[in-house]
């Protein structure tokens, strides 16, 4: 430093002292300039809040005349907001970002443009912009369950794409997870099947007709099975 500064302390006022805080351009610079001042030797031209070690390090001006190897901007870190942070989550080239994103946001390292309430680890996923703000973590829906109802319930028979279903479908219902547009009387292991639809409501488990017994006159009476054959006994005349 003493080098340096006797090498280039031409046209200075005669008032400069040497080590001054300025340095050895220390001219035109504040009266009330402190000796180790946080900005360094250098430290005009910056905020009063300038803090030792900032980022930019002791030359954080726009253009600084000893830049540091190492700034987080890299070598050309010049034109870059003063509030910028070393390692800020942006990462070296993070100006243009909002002031508020934190370090390792759920959003990544270029979270901008996404909303401020966006949670860590959402179920959306790091792009989970565009979506409901009440989306639940781990919804049945999965990472991708937006526009669908929210009443949706978790293991739903329906499985998870079983939106635009009636709500009143119960887990494992003899329709089985596709049984929409089906009658909601249909009884469980009701002698239709799961394939009953469009069956008489009074159709009755081993009815003489067997499991597709419909189409056949309701009067029909009785049963006699011999070797899987059946004998049909019509009522007394």
């Amino acid at each position: 430093m003493d080098q340096q500064d006797s090498s280039e302390g031409y046209d200075r006022p005669s008032s400069y002292i040497r080590n001054h805080p300025y340095g050895p351009t220390g001219y035109n610079r504040p009266s009330s300039y402190i000796r180790n001042h946080p900005y360094g030797p250098t430290g005009y031209d910056r905020p009063s809040s300038y803090i030792r070690n900032h980022p930019y390090g002791p030359t954080g001006i726009v253009h600084p005349p000893t830049y540091h190897p190492n700034h987080p901007y890299g070598p050309t870190g010049y034109d870059r907001p003063s509030s910028y942070i070393r390692n800020h989550p942006y990462g070296p080239t993070g100006y243009d970002r909002p002031s508020s994103y934190i370090r390792n946001h759920p959003y990544g390292p270029t979270g901008y443009d996404r909303p401020s309430s966006y949670i860590r680890n959402h179920p959306y996923g790091p792009t989970g912009y565009d979506r409901p703000s009440s989306y639940i973590r781990n919804h049945p829906y999965g990472p991708t369950g937006y526009d669908r109802p929210s009443s949706y319930i978790r293991n739903h028979p329906y499985g998870p794409t079983g939106y635009d279903r009636p709500s009143s479908y119960i887990r494992n219902h003899p329709y089985g997870p596709t049984g929409y547009d089906r009658p909601s009387s249909y009884i469980r292991n009701h002698p239709y099947g799961p394939t009953g639809y469009d069956r008489p409501s009074s159709y009755i488990r081993n009815h003489p007709y067997g499991p597709t017994g419909y189409d056949r006159p309701s009067s029909y009476i009785g049963i006699i099975r011999m070797d899987q054959q059946v004998t049909i006994v019509h009522p007394p005349t």
